[in-house]
């Protein structure tokens, strides 16, 4: 009876072993639905992360360009291909000037404020997979294999194998903005996603720097490596409504992307 006993434990134990090694070797473990594109330029910004390195986007709000940017991210994560960590980027200037170091909670809880859009679009794309997107979010982040850091976190770093996303591109300038795509290892792709429009650091609005996001695209779009996808006005998808209050609110300025 002892030797049974004991034959079991070690068959469950090995078991085990070999559940916890394969988890080693395939930590990413979530499924995607095939996602349906709502306009033309949506799908030429699926068609151009998947083809190119560095990827730089921007129109207005409601266009789901931090959808697509978001999905084809996990698409990316989910095949593999060695592409081990989805890393979310974002400038912490606010409109008030309030530095990051003296908001309350670990680094991860300082950033909410600008991740929690992103992560909320995530759990979407979860749920429409029938599964519960929050939960599915929690667990990849607790695994690490989703980061949330500041543009600061990017100093020195070399970034390999993973998929990076710099959101709110507008609100960073040329200099910051030149740090963060040159920190591109091997096996990453960069997503840079912003709206000239909505620039809130006190520094891009008064002039005082340039718009790292207007100056890459000037300056880098013919590169082969470098995707460029603008969206205008007429791709917004959110609300209709989104169009015309854009266009009503400040027609010099959407008026131009029509």
């Amino acid at each position: 009876m002892g030797k049974k006993k004991s034959v079991s434990n070690k068959s469950d134990l090995e078991k085990d072993l070999l559940e916890v090694q394969e988890t080693i070797k395939s930590p990413i473990n979530f499924s995607l639905s095939a996602v349906k594109y709502k306009n033309a330029k949506q799908k030429t910004l699926a068609k151009t992360i998947k083809e190119k390195d560095i990827t730089f986007i921007t129109g207005p709000a409601g266009t789901g360009k931090s959808y697509i940017s978001i999905y084809s991210a996990l698409e990316l994560l989910r095949k593999g291909d060695g592409i081990q960590k989805l890393i979310f980027i974002y400038p912490t200037e606010e409109d008030d000037g309030e530095a990051l170091g003296f908001m309350p909670g670990d680094e991860s809880e300082k950033l909410m404020p600008w991740a929690r859009a992103d992560l909320y679009t995530m759990e979407k794309i979860f749920d429409s997979c029938g599964k519960k997107g929050k939960d599915v979010v929690q667990g990849l982040l607790a695994q690490g294999i989703i980061e949330i850091h500041p543009t600061l976190w990017l100093r020195g770093l070399t970034i390999d194998n993973s998929v990076v996303i710099i959101s709110e591109c507008q609100n960073l300038g040329k200099d910051n903005l030149l740090k963060a795509i040159t920190r591109i290892g091997e096996n990453t792709k960069i997503i840079i996603n912003g709206d000239q429009y909505q620039i809130s650091a006190k520094g891009i609005k008064r002039g005082k720097r340039i718009s790292g996001l207007q100056y890459a695209i000037e300056h880098l779009g013919e590169l082969d490596e470098i995707g460029v996808v603008e969206f205008s006005i007429e791709d917004i998808i959110r609300n209709p409504l989104i169009s015309k209050i854009l266009a009503h609110w400040d027609p010099d300025v959407y008026g131009d992307l029509t």
